[in-house]
């Protein structure tokens, strides 16, 4: 898995960033291949 370096309450801002950047960059990717 990934570890992310967090501190203080900022820290599941930071989990649910990491996590709508890493959706956001699978989605793109499979739509990608799916091209000609």
């Amino acid at each position: 898995l990934v570890r992310l370096p967090m501190a203080g309450s900022v820290s599941s801002l930071n989990v649910s960033v990491a996590t709508g950047v890493c959706l956001f960059e699978a989605l793109r990717q499979r739509s990608a291949k799916r091209k000609p």
